[in-house]
């Protein structure tokens, strides 16, 4: 039978489990757009604060994304170093957003 303090604590854990997940997620679109799209990170910054993916970001959220961007495209030479010890043949052509998503995530990991 499940409790009312289970029950609390499953909805604090998948509340938990989505805390920053709006901002990483912005912070790959604007990954993709920088690297897939060879669009400018100044142009795509401006766009995305006023009608994008950051528009309706808290603060605290907009300043996560701008970080992980950042350290994304800074160490994006160490990065890819790091990622390719880990893939066999490398990254795919038509792979969408994932080197994206595993550049974003390892600058966290490693850089945050």
């Amino acid at each position: 039978m499940i409790t009312s303090d289970d029950e609390t604590r499953a909805r604090a854990h998948a509340r938990d489990a989505q805390v920053g997940l709006p901002a990483r997620r912005a912070a790959v679109e604007l990954l993709a757009a920088v690297l897939q799209k060879k669009q400018p990170l100044d142009d795509i910054l401006g766009r995305s604060l006023d009608r994008g993916s950051m528009g309706d970001l808290p603060q605290r959220d907009r300043a996560l994304t701008r970080a992980i961007v950042a350290a994304s495209l800074r160490r994006k030479g160490q990065l890819d170093r790091v990622l390719g010890t880990f893939l066999e043949r490398g990254m795919p052509d038509k792979s969408g957003t994932l080197y994206p998503i595993l550049l974003s995530a390892a600058a966290q990991l490693i850089f945050l």
